[in-house]
């Protein structure tokens, strides 16, 4: 019985350490503007250069100092719609494939300023909602993809926000957008 165990426990150690090195990943077919300069397969981090400009939906989650203030900026993510979608660099296969369901934008309290303004943004840091999000044209520069609380995850910490046509992104809005929570 003892044999049996140690033989499933060594097959299982072999086993996930054989799944643990193969981290390489298939990105689906991406904007030309965009180019992969780097993948770093230890940490499966790939790190892509160029810009695009894309619309979709900018949600705030603010950090709630008080069931009815808030106290700042926790996130900025932004929801691509559809047709923009489909011009960012998803992961299809590999270690952790996910689809761009948003991209994080850093720092939040930027996005935040850029997409309602200084003035704006500051009564909105210290308002009553715990959320917000509002139609808006992003220019993504440099942005890696890596992979954050189990999950694929896109960053960006040179993005452009200003403020969209909401017409032109509610066109290539299919369906309800999920707000995005947590990490």
């Amino acid at each position: 019985m003892a044999m049996r165990r140690l033989a499933l426990f060594i097959a299982v150690l072999v086993t996930m350490t054989a799944l643990a090195q193969d981290q390489s990943v298939v990105f689906s077919k991406f904007s030309k503007a965009l180019k992969l300069t780097s993948f770093d397969q230890k940490a499966s981090t790939a790190q892509f250069s160029g810009n695009i400009t894309v619309t979709g939906t900018l949600f705030i989650e603010f950090d709630m100092a008080a069931p009815e203030r808030a106290d700042g900026v926790n996130f900025a993510k932004f929801v691509p719609d559809a047709p923009s979608a489909s011009r960012l660099p998803a992961v299809l296969a590999g270690f952790y494939p996910g689809a761009v369901r948003y991209v994080s934008l850093e720092p939040a309290q930027a996005a935040l300023e850029a997409g309602f303004g200084k003035e704006e943004a500051m009564r909105l840091a210290h308002g009553r909602e715990p959320f917000l999000s509002k139609a808006v044209r992003v220019i993504l520069h440099n942005d890696p993809a890596s992979v954050e609380c189990d999950s694929r995850d896109y960053v960006s910490s040179e993005a452009t926000v200003e403020p969209a046509d909401v017409e032109q992104v509610a066109m290539g809005v299919t369906g309800q957008v999920e707000v995005p929570h947590g990490c």
